[in-house]
């Protein structure tokens, strides 16, 4: 039986990966459903449990990245502190959204290439391990340049 809190996080990277698959952000409407999928992904992602399990490791092979797009939304460049702990800092760095999206979206898909097969702890594994190390850093660029996108707007609601 699957964890419910492995379960969640599969829901939300379900519905993280549709959203990739079927719409490319165009306006700010996309851009307030983008952000509530990350919302979801990074309150899901916390919870994911402790354990190790390799899995089937063959069942990731299968994984494609996204197609390359034409990313059409009013924001995509943006800036950010690589390190924001650093007591002295390198100079900000040039992000871009869609990569965020993309990196998160491939490794979501890796996790979900495991459960899929219907292995849960193989796939909490994996997505916590890389949420760690890879797609939590994209995750919380991307929150807080959409953030400070709709901040200047005066609300998400533009």
């Amino acid at each position: 039986m699957t964890s419910p809190r492995i379960s969640a996080f599969a829901d939300a990277a379900h519905r993280f990966c549709a959203f990739c698959e079927t719409r490319c952000p165009l306006d700010n409407e996309d851009l307030v459903a983008l952000a509530k999928l990350l919302a979801s992904l990074h309150g899901a992602a916390l919870e994911l449990p402790d354990a190790f399990d390799e899995g089937d490791l063959a069942a990731e092979d299968t994984v494609e990245p996204l197609p390359p797009a034409l990313w059409a939304a009013p924001l995509d460049r943006y800036w950010e502190v690589l390190d924001p702990l650093a007591l002295d800092p390198d100079e900000p760095a040039a992000a871009s959204l869609e990569e965020d999206v993309k990196g998160i979206y491939l490794d979501l898909k890796m996790g979900l290439a495991q459960y899929e097969r219907g292995h849960a702890v193989a796939a909490a594994w994996s997505w916590r391990v890389s949420f760690w190390s890879h797609w939590g850093a994209h995750l919380v660029g991307a929150q807080r340049a959409v953030y400070f996108y709709f901040s200047a707007l005066g609300s998400a609601e533009g």
